[in-house]
């Protein structure tokens, strides 16, 4: 939602809420004209018991207290920090009106309870106002990345299919597997399962917004498994991971394309290393790098099956917004991509 229309949204709520305060003073004093003239006590008595524990809390729940607690659903939390926001903003009201009305009202410990209780309800109720009105803009922005994500995706979702499906890939798996049955058909069955466990994933575990790390990197796992079936060279490929999956979620789908596209275009070379994959996780971010040696003169595509990096940066744009970076270098017959992604836990989705 533009911060426009959310600022006027607030104004408009306090000037409501102001209103009705003015209202109650109205009816309050209306068999009391005189007291209509003493305007330095009402006005305290407006900001320190009305306006201040209602903006305290109002204000905690809107900017601090959803995301810390009704996000993550700790209600018993968000409960305790809501009765202490309430406290110290009527703590506060009082000592106001204490230090600039201090003999208008009678202080006793009567009093303080009886107009402490009142206050504390005022700030409570405007604190769950303030909750709901950022649970309404979450909501309404997480509606409208959605909508997005549908409307603009659907090109990344084609080019997904493509790969998923990529004829080429699978009838060289299959034949490669149909020539090791004759010659280690233990090995054989091995490599079929995997085929057989990436076709499920692609099928059904990718059309989220999230899964699993342990489930993507499993998936890269059995990818460059399959790939190694056509090469004779132990050292052709050299991938690693290091850092802790557990716990993480991420998009699916986000590195294979950089992987296919170095297996694509590697050079053919019997011996050495010509792909090396390394994949770092650390607490709130993974780091992706991809390099692959080409033969000179050999143009390499820039992207995905065809259709270019430009389509992967919208995904990722649209994704991670700017908290990702994408470097694509191509020096010395060297492609490298390193792509730096901040993860999610499990606890805290991206509520998209």
């Amino acid at each position: 939602m533009k911060k426009l229309v959310i600022v006027l949204l607030h104004l408009l709520y306090w000037l409501i809420y102001f209103g009705l305060l003015t209202l109650c003073f109205g009816l309050i004093t209306a068999d009391k004209p005189m007291f209509r003239t003493q305007f330095e006590y009402w006005n305290a008595l407006m900001f320190g018991f009305a306006m201040l524990p209602a903006l305290l809390s109002f204000y905690a729940n809107y900017s601090i207290l959803f995301l810390r607690f009704l996000a993550p659903r700790r209600i018993g939390g968000l409960l305790l920090a809501n009765f202490v926001v309430a406290m110290c903003g009527t703590a506060m009201g009082q000592l106001i009106l204490y230090s600039t009305q201090p003999g208008r009202m009678n202080w006793t410990v009567e009093t303080i309870i009886g107009m402490g209780i009142v206050m504390m309800v005022n700030a409570l109720l405007n604190g769950a106002v303030g909750l709901g009105f950022k649970s309404f803009f979450t909501w309404y922005d997480d509606l409208k990345w959605k909508e997005a994500y549908k409307r603009k995706n659907y090109e990344m979702e084609l080019a997904m299919l493509k790969s998923q499906l990529n004829p080429h890939f699978l009838f060289n798996t299959i034949n490669n597997i149909d020539v090791l049955i004759t010659q280690d058909a233990e090995k054989a069955s091995l490599y079929l399962n995997k085929l057989s466990d990436m076709l499920r994933f692609m099928l059904y575990e990718t059309k989220t917004f999230h899964i699993l790390l342990e489930k993507e990197l499993a998936y890269i796992e059995k990818y460059i498994s399959l790939q190694k079936i056509r090469t004779r060279n132990p050292d052709y490929v050299q991938y690693t991971v290091a850092g802790n999956a557990a716990g993480h979620q991420i998009a699916p789908m986000l590195f294979i394309p950089f992987i296919e596209n170095a297996f694509k275009h590697s050079a053919p070379k019997k011996e050495g290393n010509v792909i090396t994959i390394a994949i770092t996780i650390h607490e709130t971010g993974i780091r992706f790098t991809c390099t692959n040696h080409y033969l000179p003169g050999t143009a390499v595509e820039d992207g995905y099956n065809g259709l270019g990096n430009e389509l992967i940066r919208k995904r990722l744009l649209l994704l991670y917004s700017d908290k990702h970076t994408l470097q694509v270098t191509d020096a010395h017959n060297r492609y490298t991509v390193a792509l730096d992604l901040p993860l999610t836990h499990t606890y805290e989705l991206h509520h998209h």
